[in-house]
């Protein structure tokens, strides 16, 4: 079984109807991945908590390149 090595980003909700649980699978299957669970949300969390969002993707982005 071929196995995903890029880094991933698995952004959920805390009331997402997957959420945290899912997540945290994802997260066990994919042996360079990061989990952020942002608490205000559900399903769409780049619309119910913008700044905490991007500033999450922003940051796991300029880790990389930097």
């Amino acid at each position: 079984m071929t196995r995903l090595k890029m880094p991933t980003l698995i952004i959920t909700g805390t009331h997402d109807e997957i959420g945290p649980a899912c997540a945290l699978r994802m997260n066990n299957a994919l042996p360079n991945s990061k989990v952020i669970v942002l608490p205000n949300s559900s399903h769409v969390p780049f619309y119910e908590e913008p700044d905490d969002y991007f500033a999450s993707f922003k940051s796991f982005l300029f880790a990389r390149v930097g």
